[in-house]
């Protein structure tokens, strides 16, 4: 790759990858982002962005790790951003689109085709270095740049993730997202018994982090979270209620706070 791209890149995106577009193109998601690809779409550099603190920090907390920090979006699209202005610098005549999370890619699988890791049997991205505790984004650019590495790797015959969803979903196919407590934290509006009872027994208002808790790569990981995550901690949902910069601001106050009352219910029974 030009030196002068990777100049560029290695001041917002330590830990990227590079794959062509027609090695994703193939499992895009038709959604509202799609219009913001490049017209005429040649690669993908894909970044991770760690945000795990180390595991003692994590004692008492109600949310999952990720909504323990400022809200994922605007850091990594802060610094896709960055990136991309810094290319754009350097090859104004051609188009570089940022996304995260609301993105026609699919991160973890355009991830691993990056060469930053696997796709494990949670569907999440396994990282080498910091193993799922990271959140992912991508720049679709026109350009034509050289493609990394794949890397090996694998969960082999571990089923420890699977054993431990409390929904049992990681081990059917197709995956039902709307069957698992991250997503079901999420939802607005009444939740139904069964979902209540799930929602309790995770022990999180917001998010999931039992697959990831059990995985032996994350027993491993490195724990070096951006510095935008690591100065933002904030482990317990009634403070981060009080804040904007969280990730579930954006699902109004009414949904964390319902979960949080499911949780003290569960509590209260429990110590009966």
């Amino acid at each position: 790759m030009d030196e002068r791209i990777d100049a560029v890149l290695e001041q917002t995106l330590p830990w990227r990858g590079v794959c062509a577009f027609d090695a994703v193109s193939g499992r895009l998601r038709a959604n509202s982002a799609a219009r913001r690809l490049p017209g005429n779409p040649h690669s993908v550099i894909a970044a991770v962005f760690p945000y795990s603190l180390e595991d003692s920090r994590y004692e008492g907390a109600d949310l999952a790790r990720f909504a323990c920090v400022a809200d994922y979006h605007k850091a990594v699209l802060d610094r896709l951003e960055a990136a991309a202005a810094g290319l754009k610098a350097l090859y104004p005549d051609e188009d570089f689109a940022c996304f995260c999370d609301h993105s026609p890619i699919d991160e973890p699988f355009a991830a691993a085709a990056t060469g930053l890791g696997f796709v494990g049997k949670n569907n999440l991205l396994i990282h080498p270095l910091f193993g799922s505790w990271v959140v992912i984004g991508e720049i679709v650019t026109g350009m034509a740049l050289e493609p990394s590495a794949v890397q090996a790797g694998g969960c082999g015959s571990c089923r420890l993730c699977e054993e431990a969803c409390p929904a049992g979903i990681l081990n059917s196919r197709p995956f039902d997202k709307k069957r698992c407590l991250s997503y079901i934290a999420q939802c607005k509006g009444a939740l139904d018994p069964r979902e209540q009872c799930a929602l309790a027994a995770g022990g999180s208002a917001w998010g999931c982090d039992i697959c990831q808790r059990v995985c032996p790569h994350n027993l491993r990981a490195v724990k070096q979270p951006l510095r935008e995550f690591a100065e933002s901690f904030m482990p317990a949902a009634s403070d981060g209620l009080r804040a904007s910069d969280r990730v579930y601001a954006g699902r109004g106050a009414a949904v964390v706070e319902r979960n949080l009352r499911l949780l003290e219910n569960a509590d209260g029974n429990s110590s009966v």
